[in-house]
């Protein structure tokens, strides 16, 4: 097993590494994909104090390429990939390699956040939350892969040709290989049984930001190239909730025109989205009580539509054949 972490200067590297070497598994060995990081020096100063091998690009080219770099130099048959932004919980190594040593046909795996984030922020643990919901009612067989907790038979991935190092920024790199994976006829599956802590500390513009632009615009043109994957937040009813959300902005947007009539649209169509996301509101509110429930309604609202107006706009730059 090479376990492999990304890294674009050291913020949050030493706890990550830090939650590895406490792993409870302990057949790996572990690089450091350093993006070009503008402090390489204290990158291999972590690195020395892990017993981690850095691979290094010397201009910054996005964590596609700094991960496909050190998977060339890997010598294990599993590549693990993490984020450094997450920890491990002390039996996620154990798990996956207890997935590949029973599941020979197995080619790729992918596990979940857990349901304790650690920034303790509305908007960080609404988010963080969100993203550990939707992997956890997806367990399964999977047509996609996930780079923050992931991992993949060497020689697959380098037949492949890993990554797409197109994405030069955070992305969808990730998603676009596991699609090209799954329709080279691969098994994928996701098990949220395989556990790591999130550590990104979200704001509403970060959050919004990246639901647009690092998100629905590059997944819209991934949908049309390769279709629908399976699971995921792409169901019937979030697709509807999306609607929804869009059709009660667009109400109290024309309210002041049409007049009170509108204001009821809005808040039957708020409603409809809440009822058809119910399960996920009702999992906050077992999380974090009926009052961070009700304040994720606006929130919710928000990502709904910003993965909307990324839809949208991902649609209108639709990539040239």
């Amino acid at each position: 097993m090479s376990v492999i972490v990304p890294a674009y200067g050291s913020a949050g590297l030493d706890v990550c590494l830090a939650s590895i070497r406490a792993s409870h598994y302990s057949d790996y060995e572990l690089l450091i994909a350093d993006d070009g990081s503008p402090d390489p020096a204290i990158i291999d100063h972590v690195a020395t104090a892990y017993g981690a091998r850095v691979i290094r690009l010397e201009v910054n080219s996005g964590p596609a390429a700094a991960r496909n770099a050190a998977a060339r130099a890997a010598g294990g048959e599993l590549l693990v990939f993490f984020d450094s932004d997450v920890t491990l919980h002390g039996d996620t190594l154990r798990r996956i390699a207890d997935r590949f040593s029973t599941d020979p046909e197995l080619d790729a795996l992918m596990g979940s956040y857990d349901f304790e984030p650690a920034q303790g922020g509305f908007v960080a643990a609404f988010r963080n939350l969100l993203h550990a919901w939707v992997h956890h009612r997806s367990a399964g067989e999977a047509s996609t892969f996930w780079g923050a907790c992931g991992a993949v038979r060497r020689e697959r991935f380098l037949h492949l040709g890993g990554f797409d190092e197109s994405y030069r920024r955070p992305s969808v790199e990730d998603v676009e290989f596991g699609m090209r994976l799954h329709r080279a006829g691969a098994r994928i599956l996701l098990d949220p049984a395989i556990e790591v802590k999130h550590h990104k500390a979200w704001g509403i513009g970060s959050m919004l930001f990246t639901d647009a632009v690092r998100r629905a615009i590059p997944w819209t043109h991934l949908l049309m190239k390769y279709g629908t994957p399976r699971g995921l937040n792409f169901r019937g009813a979030d697709r509807a909730s999306t609607a929804a959300a869009c059709a009660a902005v667009l109400a109290a947007v024309v309210s002041p025109i049409y007049g009170a009539v509108c204001w009821i649209a809005a808040a039957v169509a708020l409603i409809v989205m809440v009822l058809l996301q119910w399960d996920f509101f009702r999992f906050l509110i077992q999380q974090r009580g009926v009052a961070f429930g009700a304040a994720s309604v606006p929130l919710y609202l928000a990502h709904s539509l910003a993965g909307a107006i990324g839809f949208g706009v991902g649609l209108l730059m639709r990539p040239k054949r």
